[in-house]
């Protein structure tokens, strides 16, 4: 049997995708991260953390050489 370690998710998932257009220069791009349950050690009122998932979105125009 495998131990848990503290503050160690036993499954992570992360995901990106970008959309790009060369005439414009404007790429717009999403991610995904999705963290399942954590052991908890010093925490007085739970023993595993509850999972989460967190999402960003990033819109990038490029302006000349720079």
């Amino acid at each position: 049997m495998i131990e848990e370690t503290e503050l160690t998710p036993r499954h992570r998932f992360g995901s990106n995708m970008t959309w790009g257009d060369e005439e414009d220069g404007i790429r717009i791009g999403i991610e995904t991260y999705v963290v399942s349950e954590q052991r908890l050690e010093f925490d007085p009122y739970r023993d595993r953390s509850p999972s989460y998932a967190v999402t960003g979105v990033i819109i990038q125009k490029n302006i000349g050489n720079l």
